[in-house]
């Protein structure tokens, strides 16, 4: 089965949260508390876990639109260097690639610089494609060669989160996150979303991205609901990803190719080993969870981690989720030359069809990063995530 959308990456030890530095005669009693508020969140994780994506119920509805002829846009990319604005013309193959975490929208164009169009880094460049705003952002570098083209990199807002800081903040959902963090680098902001969940944190040493990433992934936790971070055309919208459905279908008839690959080489566990070492008595307590069918097929693969005190629920559940969550296949799917629809982002849903060989696949899927790629034809290289699927 595939199951839902968003759930955070699960890493040693982010089952727990850091609060402050314990002193000695503190230790036993913030380890308790620490032990159930871990308690707390594998139960959320386990609530995630069990989300279902939405299959695809009545495939008349979904109309799979085949390609007639050329697909190419009309695109116009427009400079602004804060005296004029102007076009400049545009070679094929120009891409825009846009990552649903941890990643600025990325925008790359060929053209040449004329003495009345001078443009330099920080500049601010829009693409319009069929008179629709796609993207805004600004150059941050220039490669030029003998024949006088110019290379062009450029990056939208989010490029500004990747700078550090140090913030403490109390009760704030993700949006109200957002729009301070805005507010103080210069940012705009479009429509946030309010997600119905505020919490407190100390941030220090993180990019402003982490810190927004944490809180929206704490929200997924204690509200089982996804909220997608972008930049739409030079304003920062969060938006929960049901609304961020596009109905365009990715099939064996809507791409050239896809890429498909099942493994148990990573991140692929059937027993898991949690384990409570007492400090004072140097006795371990050990929680085992197993899965003997898989074992059978696979061999043993063994996942060891630990828990701050030794609270048997927390033990023998925390087994048990992980277990559910690493003891199965480990699946990547992308697809290559899809038809271009400047409307599919990274965060948004799309329905795929697809014969994969050993499974077939009716669901929406959530992409996790497009490349859209201008020349003759529009089109987008997409990889695509969901329960197994991952990246």
């Amino acid at each position: 089965h595939i199951t839902g959308y968003g759930t955070p990456k699960y890493t040693k030890g982010n089952l727990s949260r850091e609060n402050g530095r314990r002193t000695q005669e503190q230790r036993e009693e913030e380890q308790k508390e620490k032990a159930r508020e871990e308690l707390k969140r594998i139960k959320a994780y386990q609530k995630l876990f069990d989300t279902k994506a939405t299959p695809i119920q009545d495939m008349n509805e979904y109309e799979i639109v085949e390609e007639k002829g050329s697909t190419r846009q009309h695109i116009r990319v427009i400079i602004d260097n804060y005296k004029q604005q102007f076009e400049v013309p545009v070679e094929e193959g120009a891409t825009l690639t846009l990552e649903r975490t941890g990643q600025p929208g990325k925008f790359t164009f060929t053209t040449f610089q004329k003495n009345s169009m001078p443009f330099t880094e920080g500049n601010g460049v829009l693409l319009e494609i069929n008179k629709k705003n796609i993207f805004y952002g600004f150059i941050f570098s220039k490669k030029r060669n003998k024949d006088g083209k110019i290379e062009v990199t450029c990056y939208d807002q989010m490029r500004y989160l990747n700078n550090e800081d140090i913030l403490i903040y109390k009760k704030k959902s993700a949006g109200e996150l957002i729009k301070m963090i805005a507010d103080d680098y210069k940012l705009k902001c479009g429509v946030l979303d309010n997600t119905g969940y505020r919490m407190s944190a100390i941030e220090d040493g993180s990019t402003l991205q982490e810190m927004i990433e944490n809180n929206l992934s704490e929200t997924a936790l204690h509200t089982g609901k996804t909220f997608v971070f972008y930049d739409k055309a030079g304003k920062l919208f969060l938006s929960e990803v049901s609304k961020l459905r596009v109905n365009h279908v990715i099939s064996e008839d809507t791409a050239e190719d896809f890429e498909y690959e099942s493994s148990i080489d990573k991140d692929v566990y059937n027993q898991i080993k949690i384990v409570y070492k007492d400090d004072k008595t140097g006795v371990a307590s050990i929680y085992m969870a197993k899965n003997t069918s898989s074992q059978n097929k696979w061999g043993v693969l063994q996942m060891t981690d630990d828990i701050p005190y030794n609270l048997y629920a927390l033990g023998k559940l925390k087994a048990k989720v992980l277990l559910k969550y690493f003891n199965r296949k480990r699946r990547t799917l992308s697809v290559s030359g899809a038809i271009g629809n400047a409307d599919v982002r990274a965060g948004c849903l799309v329905p795929v069809i697809l014969n994969l060989g050993d499974m077939k696949v009716q669901n929406w899927m959530m992409v996790e990063k497009v490349t859209h790629k201008f020349g003759a034809r529009h089109s987008m290289d997409i990889e695509l995530i969901g329960g197994d699927f991952v990246v």
